[in-house]
């Protein structure tokens, strides 16, 4: 394996290799109905959202050594920013929606994202706590309306190409938080190299064959959420995605994987 690799290099193999093979399923509802069904993203479609979303936020003012939060209860667009963050030299950090007022105001404060991508809920629970924060971010908003939000269709339809950035296996890519148990979080940083080195760590480890399909059944905030997506995807594997932390018992059977 070359160490000198970052996780755009990571993907991008897999992006020219497999194409037209599956890379992400996410679940939709089925029109007219209760039910939910699995719909795939190509790997070539996955690279094209991405470059959509990287040129979105580019022009948007995120530049290489800035931060983008995270605060949503699940969905496929963590994923999507953390891809299209890593293109363009960004760093990402995922938190929790469960977590305390408290633990918020301090990561965000602490971190000092520029941008914040929510979801519905997300929203209403960063609603709780921007009177709080001495610096409040710009917000993202995944899914309905908001007050001073801008939305992520305005986002994923700015039509300037992907600034050409240098990466290296160094830059930092995320930040995670610790659970606080003895204290406010810690941001412990993750760079290009750290989470590439994560993931040929178990290259082999689980199967040989390929495709296989994967279920994500970690949160983004944890370490091993992390390497959730990008270890499937290195492989040029299916990767599935929960509607939300609290309905992965629920999804993986509708996903039936191979693995998780």
């Amino acid at each position: 394996m070359d160490a000198k690799k970052t996780l755009v290099d990571l993907l991008d193999r897999c992006f020219a290799n497999f194409g037209t093979r599956t890379a992400v399923r996410v679940l939709r509802p089925v029109e007219g109905g209760r039910q939910w069904r699995y719909e795939p993203l190509t790997y070539a479609e996955l690279r094209v959202t991405r470059d959509q979303l990287a040129a979105g936020l580019a022009a948007n003012g995120l530049k290489k050594g800035k931060r983008i939060g995270i605060l949503t209860d699940g969905g496929s667009e963590p994923l999507l920013v953390f891809l299209a963050a890593d293109r363009i030299g960004v760093s990402a950090v995922p938190l929790c929606i469960k977590s305390p007022d408290e633990i918020l105001v301090h990561s965000i404060e602490h971190s000092g994202v520029e941008v914040l991508v929510v979801d519905r809920k997300g929203y209403e629970k960063y609603s709780q706590i921007d009177g709080r924060l001495d610096q409040t971010p710009r917000i993202v908003l995944t899914e309905g309306e908001g007050k001073d939000v801008l939305p992520w269709e305005d986002l994923m339809s700015v039509e300037s190409p992907v600034p050409d950035v240098e990466i290296s296996p160094e830059d930092e890519s995320k930040i995670l938080y610790t659970s606080g148990s003895s204290g406010l979080p810690k941001g412990v940083i993750q760079t290009h190299a750290n989470i590439v080195a994560n993931v040929e760590e178990v290259w082999d480890a689980l199967s040989p064959r390929e495709p296989f399909r994967m279920f994500k059944s970690v949160p983004d905030y944890h370490s091993m959420g992390i390497l959730n997506i990008y270890y499937p995807l290195a492989k040029g594997w299916i990767l599935d995605l929960a509607r939300s932390p609290d309905r992965v018992l629920s999804d993986i059977r509708l996903s039936e994987p191979e693995g998780f």
